[in-house]
């Protein structure tokens, strides 16, 4: 998936060790199946065809991303929301909400507006979220920058994108400030740095702006403005799409609630009552696509999160196990680490539900891993399939599905399989390119409209660059790329099957 290989970069940078293996194909597990509710059409194809979500469909409001969140956080006010599983720091959804309007309003006092772009550069911590809504309540968009990137790729994403302010933090500010000089002797243009100082409030310089002042000064909340244009750009990851450098992916309010209503539709997480909260330890990055809809969506039923700025072994089996985390959001490398000597039983005695994304697992691996699951759990494996261009999530397996696949499309959700020679749409079991329409889909890549012709053709079809196909109940099967790549913080480096 090509969204994803950043994410498996990641981990493998963590020295974890990611095995292939087709014997996917032919993987059926009793035990583990999805188990969350969610009725859908029996679909039966036998000819070529477009494949459409067996789910209801959905009618997608018309709300900022903002409005669709804080509805939903308000039923929840006094629940942890996010928790730092290193230093304990925390806050609740209602001071979530607080401080981000807070936040909101000094960006709009300082001058900032509607269409301008927000750098976000910082490891995965409590205040993210706070940062993010922030920026987006403000009418802003923002670009969400690789923690591991240098000052070369920083700077090329803050020209492309046209930022006019980074938010980073602490240890990444050396590297902003060297990304800032090099773009600003190519373009004359001043950058801005606010600086997340929660835990260093005395060391940052006095030439940046302190987040921990801004979101603690007293402002009047009614002065927030709620005339978002769902239409307007919220977020802009960047993708290296199916080749190139990597670019800006425009995604709108509507694209990003109308991937959470999909997900939330036929969501294992279940909403927090008087007496339930999920638990999700989130160590995948937040600025990724994949990381930052876990946040999200988890937010939306109320679950607490447990942030993790890196991928450490130890440090993961101990949040698993002290903080009882139930869900478990993951890629391939931490189902294998999960299935080796160092994790047993006790820390995995509350998990219920395993989401992974990224790559096929081989069964073997995922074997391993699910077998130190208490039976009594009656635990849940879900595989999903999705890329940045689609905000997010495509499919999802459901209680019905093959666990070989990577499930049905999302609700109004289209998915077809074309040849790579000719174009033509090709039947059930035959291999060739996924394409997916649907609301969720980008409006196209930020200032390249070859990359997006290229990408998104004049009917709206997405080409993922993803090779697979759809057997008669119209699950959808990943089997590999149109062309594989090896890449190095985002650029492309050769062909993998010449290796």
């Amino acid at each position: 998936m090509k969204a994803s290989r950043s994410l498996l970069q990641f981990y493998q940078r963590q020295n974890i060790f990611l095995s292939k293996s087709n014997e996917i194909k032919h993987f059926y597990h009793r035990r583990y199946y999805s188990s969350f509710l969610t009725s859908r059409e029996i679909m039966e194809y036998k000819s070529p065809s477009e494949i459409k979500s067996p789910y209801k469909h959905l009618e997608i409001k018309n709300v900022s991303v903002i409005d669709f969140i804080w509805k939903r956080l308000d039923k929840f006010p006094d629940k942890i929301a996010i928790e730092c599983g290193l230093s304990g720091r925390k806050y609740t959804f209602a001071e979530i909400k607080h401080l981000s309007q807070k936040f909101a309003i000094h960006l709009a006092n300082t001058g900032y507006y509607t269409g301008q772009t927000i750098a976000l550069i910082t490891e995965n911590c409590p205040e993210y979220p706070i940062i993010l809504y922030g920026c987006l309540e403000a009418g802003l968009t923002v670009t969400l920058v690789s923690y591991l990137y240098g000052p070369a790729e920083v700077s090329h994403q803050l020209k492309n994108s046209d930022a006019v302010c980074v938010i980073t933090s602490f240890e990444k500010l050396h590297t902003v400030q060297k990304a800032i000089n090099e773009t600003h002797s190519q373009n004359k243009k001043d950058i801005k740095i606010i600086v997340l100082d929660i835990n260093n409030i005395h060391l940052a310089p006095i030439t940046v702006g302190r987040f921990s002042e801004f979101i603690y000064e007293s402002h009047n909340l009614s002065l927030l403005k709620n005339d978002i244009d769902t239409n307007n750009i919220a977020l802009l990851p960047y993708s290296s799409g199916t080749t190139g450098l990597p670019k800006g992916v425009r995604l709108t309010h509507r694209n990003i609630v109308s991937n959470l209503q999909q997900f939330l539709q036929i969501s294992p997480i279940k909403e927090t009552t008087e007496d339930h909260q999920d638990v999700i330890p989130l160590v995948l990055p937040l600025y990724h696509m994949y990381g930052l809809s876990i946040m999200n969506k988890s937010f939306c039923r109320g679950s607490k999160i447990v942030t993790l700025p890196k991928f450490d072994p130890k440090s993961f089996l101990n949040t698993l196990k002290s903080h009882k985390c139930s869900i478990l959001f993951l890629v391939p490398p931490i189902i294998i680490f999960l299935g080796g000597n160092e994790t047993t039983s006790e820390h995995l005695q509350h998990v219920h539900t395993i989401l992974s994304a990224a790559a096929p697992v081989g069964p073997k691996d995922l074997e391993k891993c699910l077998v130190k699951i208490p039976k009594e759990n009656n635990a849940s494996y879900i595989q999903a399939y999705g890329l940045t261009e689609a905000t997010a999530c495509l499919t999802c397996t459901d209680k019905s599905s093959n666990l070989s696949s990577s499930g049905p499309p999302v609700p109004n959700t289209f998915i077809k399989v074309i040849s790579v020679e000719n174009g033509n749409i090709l039947g059930p079991y035959k291999d060739g390119e996924i394409c997916s329409k649907g609301p969720q889909i980008m409006q196209g890549y930020l200032n390249n409209p070859k990359a997006t012709a290229d990408n998104v053709d004049s009917e709206g079809w997405l080409h993922t660059g993803d090779i697979g196909h759809y057997d008669e109940n119209g699950e959808i099967y990943i089997i590999d790329r149109i062309k594989e790549l090896i890449k190095v913080k985002g650029l492309q480096v050769n062909e993998l099957n010449k290796y």
